[in-house]
């Protein structure tokens, strides 16, 4: 960077180290006079915004680990100890709490300095290489906010320490890491496309801002997961992590900031200036550079302000005018469109961050209006181009909406009234039908009803009384229980006892010693009923032997086992095996006992005719009449008579009615559904066109300002006054213009009437408009037609019904005995009843919701024809409002520089072709002067 060389002309003087010219010492102008007091390092500044929080950090870390370690290491958290102590335990405790406010919130006015010199910086300083220029702009104004915001935040989580509230204590300082984030990336971005890039330092800052936004990006999911890990996991370590991985981001925060270092170094000049202003009228309402105009042109101060002057002229009172106004415009914004979109309008979180975010968004709208004129202009051109096509869409999804609120919420509550009417009329069908049946049945219901409920008792009493009877043979009379199996097995097992013992003997187990008989008892029956129940005894019997054997056996095996146990090698073998269980039990002989007395068809038995009389062939016959007398029983005192004649009808009646109910409550919620996921979408479609129609006005704002051409071809009176000043000055003028220049160019009064592209889109607007009006017309017909017919059948539809009857019956039984008792508890029966039934569906007949004629007239019938008179018929007049008074206002020399423009077009045009005209006229004398001459 060249040095500047002393001048007596312009007053300059080398700067600071030969790099930057000196300011004024001392200037003077009629509205203020500015005073260098004190001229400061840019360093000095920079240490004393550094040095006080990194030694802020470190001292309230050594602090604590050195005179507080037992409070804040090793300490029982929720899932466990934690080894390392938090950042927010550190502050939280006195002597540290102190250490870090003083020297955190001392550095904060010096951060907000270097915030709005960075944001002013970078709007002067961007490269003329600049490869994204909107993305350049917004992120220069997102680098303001942001970091504006992450001081906030910082503040807030110092000042709110983790004992006061530990909720927004921790919302606070995720909070402040958001717009940290958000704050280094966007000034990373505006440093790689400004001369902030450029040496000396340029590079290395660049690069050392990427190195710790990589490194704080990556740091923060690692130290929110631990977070989450710990205390929905308790896995103990992830607090440590979380603790180092706060530590890190502290001071990845710090180094950030101290590429401000390279950023301010030899570019950067901070001085103290005393300024003196005339006072506050001067500082609001005058401006030099206007006074000299204003007193020229002759007009009012008012008239100067709001209509001549641009929109960086008189800054300070459009400040002061500009902020409620736009405060007012965001909220009415709000109100209308972007309460859509806010995401903390829910149940599940606090009401606190609902209204955080509606007036963050309110705020942050209306400040970007007061600072920007660009936003202004957009905001303007919004406001008044929603009343033409361009915002026809939005306008109607908001008669779509209250479409939605009025007839067809309507239609939808008498669609249900009358789902309601037609289920009661059927079931009072039901009653009147089952009335009618009462009535013809008259006392056989009766009797029925009485006598059949005894019967059914008495036959249940009979049946559980002979049940009970047979119930202890029942397992008798079967022919394979799990008793057959339980005794053979026991019994095998006692023979396998007696054949080891006869093995041992040196016997042959196949070698009976006891006679049998040919054929025993029971292979004399026929049936196989008869014959497992004869098997059955025979088991029985043969248990009692068996099971003293295998009951010996054991006792006998687990006293031998004890008496090895209790004496010593080698008295065990002598002592113990004189206990064995083979020789002991003798199950040889208890076995042959069992074969001699249990077992029916032995020869030699005194007993044996006993015995085969005992069990004669007639004992098959004898056991199936046994076996199936219960069933028999149950079988011929079953009653069904009553269940199938009344009851079962009366549940089939219910079930249909009730079904039906269902079915129609099911399609009316299906419906009320569907309207509320429609009402969704129309929330969605909202702020899809607002941001569409805020789209195309700030391109209709950006095409004004940077294309001359972009809808110039107006004659507006400037235009008239420029074509009179020039003739009154004697110069070529325009005058009166003529039909080809009006053609070619296209030019038009801005008070005539439509040309062909305002002709066409209103055409297009009719037609949108159209397919809306038949549909809100077939709504609301249907409404009112479908609560007319509802009255009609709430009107006519009264249903009464009286029914009356009478009947009467007596039936005596004489007699004694237990079956005469029987039958005059079942038949004796006396009857005389008169029945009289009133029934009526006055309950049902629920009066229908009439439309709402309030609601409909101003919200679907008043619209309607604004929209056709402003979107349609007058829409050309809503385009040329915007584009003469909201944005010619708003740059008011934009808008003489395009008449100017369009004027100068006129006249070469104007020029060129009188002068062709000339050429033309001259060429055509002088050949026919050629022509007259020959």
């Amino acid at each position: 960077m060249a040095s500047f060389v002393p001048s007596a002309v312009s007053g300059h003087y080398p700067g600071w180290r030969g790099r930057f010219p000196s300011s004024h010492k001392r200037r003077s102008e009629p509205e203020c006079s500015v005073k260098e007091l004190i001229r400061m390092n840019p360093l000095h500044l920079f240490f004393l915004g550094f040095v006080p929080p990194f030694l802020g950090a470190i001292g309230s870390i050594v602090t604590a680990l050195l005179l507080h370690n037992d409070e804040i290491s090793n300490y029982n958290w929720q899932c466990g100890r934690a080894r390392l102590p938090s950042l927010s335990r550190i502050i939280n405790l006195p002597m540290e709490r102190i250490f870090w406010q003083i020297t955190f919130l001392f550095h904060i006015p010096l951060r907000a300095v270097e915030i709005a010199v960075g944001f002013f910086r970078y709007g002067r300083l961007r490269s003329v290489n600049c490869n994204w220029p909107r993305l350049y702009s917004l992120c220069r104004h997102f680098y303001l906010w942001l970091g504006s915001l992450e001081l906030i935040f910082l503040i807030a989580l110092s000042v709110v320490g983790e004992r006061e509230f530990i909720s927004y204590h921790v919302i606070f300082f995720y909070a402040f890491g958001a717009f940290a984030i958000g704050f280094f990336l966007t000034n990373v971005i505006c440093h790689s496309q400004s001369l902030y890039y450029l040496n000396p330092y340029g590079r290395i800052s660049y690069h050392f801002k990427i190195v710790v936004t990589i490194l704080y990006v990556i740091s923060v999911p690692v130290l929110f997961g631990a977070f989450v890990l710990y205390w929905r996991k308790c896995i103990t370590i992830m607090y440590d992590v979380f603790a180092v991985a706060e530590y890190i981001d502290v001071f990845l925060t710090i180094a950030y900031h101290c590429c401000a270092f390279f950023d301010i170094r030899y570019k950067v000049i901070f001085s103290w200036c005393k300024f003196k202003r005339g006072g506050l009228f001067e500082m609001f309402f005058v401006e030099e550079k206007r006074e000299k105009l204003r007193i020229q042109k002759k007009r009012t101060k008012l008239a100067d302000i709001f209509l001549h002057s641009s929109s960086d002229d008189y800054y300070a009172l459009r400040l002061l005018y500009n902020l409620p106004v736009g405060f007012g415009i965001a909220l009415l914004i709000y109100h209308l469109a972007w309460y859509r979109i806010n995401f903390a309008d829910s149940i599940l979180i606090n009401p606190f961050w609902k209204d955080f975010v509606k007036w963050l968004m309110i705020v942050s709208s209306a400040l970007s209006y007061t600072l920007n004129p660009l936003v202004r202009a957009s905001l303007g051109c919004a406001l008044f181009a929603s009343l033409g096509s361009t915002g026809q869409g939005l306008l109607s999804v908001f008669v779509v909406e209250n479409l939605n609120k009025g007839p067809i919420e309507n239609i939808i509550q008498n669609f249900n009234i009358s789902t309601m009417i037609t289920v009661c009329h059927l079931q009072l069908q039901a009653r009147i039908t089952k009335s009618r049946m009462e009535l013809q049945a008259g006392p056989i219901e009766a009797l029925f009803e009485k006598n059949f409920g005894k019967v059914t008792t008495i036959g249940n009493k009979v049946v559980h009384t002979l049940k009970s009877l047979l119930q202890p043979f029942d397992d008798d009379v079967e022919e394979d229980s799990e008793e057959d199996s339980h005794l053979a097995a026991i019994i095998d097992t006692a023979q396998k006892i007696a054949d080891r013992q006869l093995l041992t003997e040196g016997e042959d187990p196949s070698v009976g010693t006891m006679d049998r008989a040919a054929k025993p008892a029971w292979k004399r029956l026929k049936s196989q009923l008869g014959r497992a129940i004869v098997r059955r005894f025979e088991r029985r019997c043969k248990y009692i032997f068996a099971s003293s054997v295998e009951s010996c056996h054991k006792r006998l095996q687990q006293s031998q086992s004890l008496c090895y146990d209790a004496i010593p090698w080698p008295l065990d073998s002598f002592a113990c095996s004189r206990i064995n269980a083979l020789s002991l039990c003798q199950a040889k002989k208890v076995g042959e006992m069992s074969v001699k007395f249990c077992e029916l068809g032995k020869s030699t038995d005194s007993g044996k005719e006993e015995h085969e009389m005992l069990f004669t062939p007639e004992l098959d016959g004898q056991m199936y009449g046994l076996q199936n007398v219960s069933k028999q029983i149950e079988r011929q005192l079953q009653l069904n008579l009553h269940f199938q004649a009344v009851e079962q009808p009366e549940i089939e009646r219910g079930y249909s009615t009730s079904q039906l109910h269902n079915e129609l409550e099911h399609d009316v919620k299906i419906l009320q559904v569907f309207l509320g996921s429609f009402s969704l979408v129309l929330d969605f479609v909202v702020v899809l066109l607002t941001y569409l129609l805020f789209k195309n006005c700030v391109q209709t704002t950006l095409c004004y300002l940077n294309d001359i051409e972009f809808q110039n071809f107006f004659t507006t009176p400037y235009f008239w006054r420029i074509d009179s000043k020039r003739n009154e000055m004697g110069k070529v003028f325009l005058g009166k213009l003529r039909k080809p220049e009006k053609k070619h160019n296209k030019v038009i009064s801005p008070y005539g009437l439509p040309h062909s592209e305002e002709r066409k889109k209103m055409v297009s607007s009719s037609v949108r408009l159209s397919v809306l009006v038949f549909v809100v017309i077939i709504v609301i017909v249907v409404d009112h037609f479908f609560f007319k017919m509802l009255q009609i059948v709430v009107i006519h539809g009264k249903t009464i019904r009286s029914q009356q009857g009478g009947a009467s019956l007596n039936i005596v039984v004489n007699g004694s005995g237990a079956v005469a008792e029987l039958l005059r508890k079942v038949l004796q029966f006396e009857y005389a009843e008169n029945i009289t039934k009133h029934l009526d569906n006055l309950h049902c007949l629920s009066q229908p919701s009439a439309p709402n004629w309030t609601f409909n007239t101003w919200y679907l019938m008043v619209p309607l024809p604004v929209m056709f008179l402003l979107q349609v018929f007058l829409n050309f007049i809503v385009q040329r409002f915007v584009l003469f008074f909201v944005l010619g206002l708003m740059f008011p020399r934009r808008a003489k520089a395009r008449i100017i423009h369009l004027y100068n077009k006129m006249l070469f045009g104007r020029v060129n072709s009188d002068k062709l005209s000339a050429a033309k006229k001259n060429e055509n004398e002088g050949q026919m002067s050629k022509d007259g001459t020959d």
